[in-house]
Order: C-alpha cells, then structure tokens, then sequence
C-alpha cells in the first residue's frame, strides 16, 4: 500500500472512529431484597404498568415501551422457568415503568490561546438531552414486597422507540434475575 493511501485511510479512520463511539451507553443495576430465597418462587404474572419512576414524566411513546418491555420479560422469565399463570395465582408479580426526563449538562470552564476563561457556552450552548429510564420491580405476591429491583437509564436520541436497544435493555437488567430452582 503506497504511503498516500496509508494517509488517507488514516484520515478516514479518523473520521470515522469518533462517531463509532457516540452510541448511547446504557447504565444498568440491579439489587435483590436481602435475607430473600427466590428457590420458593415458581410463578409469575405482569402486573398493571407503573407510573413513570420518580422525577420522570411519561412520553407519548411509553405505551408502546411498556408493551415491548412486558412481551420481552414474559420471554425471560419463561425462559429461567417461571411459569406465567393468572395474577390472582402468582408468586410473583412484575411491574414495569418507563420514563423520560430533559436534562442540562452546564460547560466545563476552559481557558483559550491567550489564558481568558471561556466555555463550551460560549460557542455552543448547554448540553441539552432527553434521559430515558426503564424500571423493573418484582414483588412478592403474598407478602406484596418488593423483593428485586432492576433500572436502566440511557440518553434518549429520537422520540421514536427503537425496539431492539429496548428489548437489549430488557434482557440486561434481567440477566441475573434467578431461574427457578430445579428440584433433585
């Protein structure tokens, strides 16, 4: 390869890899009840939609995110072997909430070429971005506990549900939600 296509792929690597990188990242936790043995548990239903979680508003979209969301924890939770049966029969019952939020991020102060502070403001303005969150609450049916709790959050970038990030977003905050425990 000559020196010049060495160059130019490199400015086109250049171009290139920062725009890569820009996916959303998504930030998951999870957290079980302490002194809590899901090996007791064989049963599930979806419950009634939650509000959205707090400090977060519902969007004209959240319908449709809580039907995707519902569809893919029935599948998790069949596939660690929970049985779905009607909610009156459930031991366990999951909730689901979905919301939206406008956040700011302020500038970092910087200083330019001749040491006067400027900022990102003053060229650009605030960051200004819509911060999504996706909440899965299990409780006990019999005890009416919440006994775990999963939440993801992400930069939103369209108003617009983008079903597969969706049901990835899912499947990470369940991924280690316990199967039922095999008997023998």
């Amino acid at each position: 390869m000559s020196t010049r296509h060495s160059r130019h792929s490199l400015i086109i690597l250049g171009l290139v890899l920062p725009f890569c990188a820009c996916a959303p990242v998504l930030h998951v936790h999870t957290r079980a009840a302490p002194n809590v043995s899901f090996e007791q548990y064989r049963t599930f239903a979806i419950g009634s939609g939650e509000e959205a979680p707090a400090g977060y508003q519902r969007s004209r979209v959240t319908p449709e995110v809580l039907s995707v969301v519902d569809s893919e924890v029935r599948g998790t939770f069949v596939a660690l072997r929970y049985q779905e049966v009607p909610i009156a029969d459930a031991d366990l019952i999951v909730r689901v909430g979905a919301g939206v939020r406008k956040k700011s991020t302020p500038p970092a102060p910087d200083q330019d070429s001749v040491g006067s502070q400027v900022s990102d403001e003053d060229l650009d303005g605030a960051f200004v971005y819509t911060d999504g969150t996706l909440v899965i609450d299990v409780f006990d049916a019999k005890m009416k506990r919440r006994i775990w709790h999963g939440a993801s959050r992400e930069i939103i970038r369209s108003g617009s549900v983008d079903r597969a990030r969706l049901e990835s977003a899912t499947r990470h905050i369940l991924a280690h939600f316990p199967k039922v425990a095999t008997s023998g």
